[in-house]
């Protein structure tokens, strides 16, 4: 501590006292005979600068409510205490160190460290990106307040602030950053209010203009025909209550359908060349006129199609009002699913809002060719969505191409009905409503594996001799793993899981997976995955095979039987019968 002085810099009448530190640490000051009335007012300075009341930075100001003060002093600054706000005689109170309160937190947080930028595609900026939006990552002390800075052109901002997560996680998304050069940092604040001493890593972020938006509308779409179950309405008159509505739009926009000011669907996709389609729910008696509106994928709409497509439902007498169904019901089977439900029946709920709420998550089926588990298991994006698996079909999937379940392929269905493929029609939606009173077939789909599979899972022979598994779109690999090696299905038509662990008891008595056995042991030791291979002999006959080190049923699985080499299945010794 460095002796107080009168007027040392500020103001006359004040005593000021110094003192640098040569570590971080908390530190503590009592006033000797001050009054509690006294401020104790700290400032700091680089160490070795010459000080002026201007360049000092604030640290801590007891406010003039105790004879003590307590901060965090940082090594490599020269701290400036203020004692006294009032004329008082030199030497009339005094300031001494003591030993820190433990009660009193003043320890800042360390600092967070930024760890990865990211534009508003995902993609990482390091020191060049597009001006927009920027999502700052990285970690800080858990429970920490993190704040982000900016510097543009000199002038600091504070761009956000989040708490970090347990694991001390954090993310900052900034939007609307216009272009320039950008300095960013963050610093932490913990519950006391005490700020990190330093800021993270600082980044040097140039943002260029990006492209401009597409701000152009499409063309009006075009309305083109309307159907029903008897085929094209040539007169504008339709006997039937469901129709067909088909159209062109701009490739990949989505088209929102009217019924003069009515709002009939939002969302219909059109695919890569422009073509969408529509089937109504039940319509009632009365004259229709269709109109539509497209929105690309910028999010411009078009003008109204130009001209109405006007159609006449004019049902046979005797023919029930049919009861309006909601658009997300298309692809919906109340009577079904009742059937297969009997809770809900009991419940007497109605059964498309117990679908939308609560079905599909339980995975209830909405209807007889549409497997919730078969779907979901086939397509993990739409399971990590999280999204109602019918709804996703509905509007997309048929579309890509994805099949609704094991017993119906929207591909070969489309394929043998040239008239519902040339329509773009959803080909489940048009087998519910259509083509099952017309008798047309349905198809069986090929499962296919979704995720790479491991060494000796065969896909295509685990689906084939593993109905039940093709049934649920399981991917082979995942289910082996999990149930089919202890359930004694084989991976493949060389490998005898029975087999194995008749001939190799111990690997039976250590209840382990016997594919990863063979492939991390059985191998080397010259043990046979079936009697239909034969391990020394397929390396005896095949030396590069054997010179690569490389498993022999998986050489022979993947290049072998493609290249002709042949297969040498075990000789079993000839018992002597002497």
């Amino acid at each position: 501590m460095q002796p107080g002085e009168v007027n040392y810099f500020g103001a006359a009448g004040t005593v000021w006292y110094s003192f640098t530190p040569t570590e971080n640490a908390p530190v503590a000051f009592s006033l000797g005979n001050a009054p509690v009335t006294n401020s104790v007012i700290v400032q700091s300075a680089p160490a070795g600068t010459v000080p002026s009341v201007g360049g000092l930075q604030a640290v801590t100001n007891n406010g003039g409510s105790a004879p003590a003060v307590q901060f965090f002093a940082q090594a490599g600054q020269t701290y400036y205490i203020q004692v006294g706000s009032t004329a008082e005689a030199l030497g009339a109170f005094s300031i001494a160190s003591v030993p820190p309160d433990p009660a009193i937190d003043v320890t800042p947080p360390a600092a967070p460290a930024i760890v990865a930028v990211t534009d508003a595609d995902g993609d990482a900026v390091t020191t060049t990106g597009v001006a927009g939006a920027l999502t700052f990552s990285g970690t800080a002390e858990p429970g920490s307040i993190v704040v982000l800075k900016g510097n543009l052109d000199g002038v600091d901002a504070d761009l956000g602030s989040v708490e970090a997560g347990a694991e001390g996680n954090w993310s900052i998304t900034v939007e609307n950053l216009v272009a320039g050069v950008y300095s960013f940092g963050a610093v932490a604040r913990d519950d006391a209010g005490n700020q990190s001493l330093t800021s993270s890593n600082l980044l040097a972020i140039t943002l260029e203009a990006g492209p401009e938006p597409d701000t152009t509308p499409p063309e009006p779409p075009v309305i083109l025909a309307a159907a029903n179950s008897e085929g094209p309405i040539g007169d504008g008159v339709s006997t039937q209550p469901v129709l067909i509505i088909t159209g062109t739009a701009e490739p990949l926009s989505t088209i929102t359908l009217f019924n003069g000011e009515e709002t009939l669907a939002t969302g219909i996709a059109t695919n890569a060349e422009g073509n969408w389609s529509f089937t109504t729910a039940a319509l009632s008696e009365g004259s229709y006129s269709f109109t539509a509106v497209a929105t690309d994928a910028a999010g411009n709409p078009s003008t109204t199609s130009p001209t109405p497509l006007v159609v006449e439902v004019d049902l046979p007498d005797g023919t029930p009002t049919p009861t309006p169904i909601p658009t997300e019901a298309l692809g919906f089977d109340a009577e079904y699913y009742l059937a297969m439900n009997p809770d809900v029946a009991a419940a007497g709920v109605d059964p498309l809002a117990h679908y939308t709420e609560f079905g599909w998550q339980e995975g209830r089926d909405p209807n007889a060719l549409f497997d919730i588990s078969y779907y979901l298991n086939q397509n993990p994006d739409v399971a990590a969505a999280q999204i109602d698996p019918l709804a996703h079909y509905i509007e997309f999937g048929w579309v890509e191409g994805r099949d609704p379940s094991y017993i119906f392929s929207g591909d070969l269905y489309l394929e043998n009905n040239v008239d519902v493929a040339e329509a773009g029609v959803n080909p489940l939606v048009h087998y519910l409503y259509f083509g099952s009173t017309e008798g047309r077939d349905t198809f069986q789909a090929t499962p296919e594996a979704t995720g790479p599979q491991a060494p000796l899972v065969d896909a295509q022979f685990y689906f084939q001799n593993n109905p039940d598994v093709a049934k649920e779109g399981v991917d082979p690999s995942r289910h082996f793993a999990e149930f089919g090696w202890q359930e004694g299905r084989d991976p493949n038509a060389f490998f005898d899981i029975e087999y194995y662990l008749a001939n190799n008891v111990d690997v039976a008595e250590a209840g382990i997976n016997p594919v990863q056995h063979y492939l991390e042991y059985g191998a080397g030791e010259g043990r046979d995955p079936s009697a239909a291979f034969s391990t020394e002999d397929y390396l005896a006959a095949n030396v590069d095979v054997a010179e690569a080190g490389v498993n022999p049923l998986q050489h022979y699985l993947e290049f072998g039987i493609a290249e002709g080499r042949p297969l040498a299945p075990v000789v079993e010794p000839v018992p002597d019968l002497v």
